[in-house]
């Protein structure tokens, strides 16, 4: 693991204690292995926030942060795109809980960055495209295909 990969990022803890604030739960209910309803929503969204936040953790790295291992991350950030969508609730607390979250992150912005950063947030949690695929669109729009010596031996 790479030290110098953390620099500048705000510490988890401060994520993990705006998220027990808001969905009402005690200090290390997240790192449980309780499947309540609740608890595995925070749980959830948390990884949620990881992810698409710090795109150079790796999964595994923040599945270590919650005590979890890299599916369960993945699964995760799926089940927080179906929710956002779906349940108005958790919309409510996760817009809370990014806002808190950005304010941590950015404390000397302005009120209109921090309502843009957590609607960019909001946006790429709801759309959930993976990072491969975005790595392969990203390289498919870069990639410079030039006609090979085949294809002019081939059309005399």
């Amino acid at each position: 693991m790479n030290p110098y990969m953390y620099i500048g990022l705000p510490r988890n803890s401060q994520l993990l204690q705006i998220i027990t604030k808001e969905f009402g739960l005690q200090p290390g209910d997240l790192k449980s292995k309780t499947r309540k309803q609740e608890i595995v929503g925070g749980r959830q969204l948390f990884a949620s926030i990881m992810y698409h936040a710090y795109p150079s953790m790796s999964l595994s790295e923040i599945g270590k942060e919650m005590g979890k291992d890299h599916a369960t991350v993945l699964h995760g950030c799926k089940k927080t795109a179906i929710f956002l969508v779906l349940e108005e609730d958790f919309r409510h607390k996760a817009i809370a809980v990014i806002s808190a979250f950005m304010r941590y992150r950015y404390p000397s912005m302005a009120d209109w960055f921090i309502i843009r950063q957590t609607g960019v947030l909001i946006e790429k949690m709801m759309v959930n495209e993976s990072r491969q695929e975005k790595n392969r669109r990203r390289k498919e729009q870069s990639t410079i295909t030039l006609p090979s010596r085949m294809s002019e031996v081939e059309s005399a």
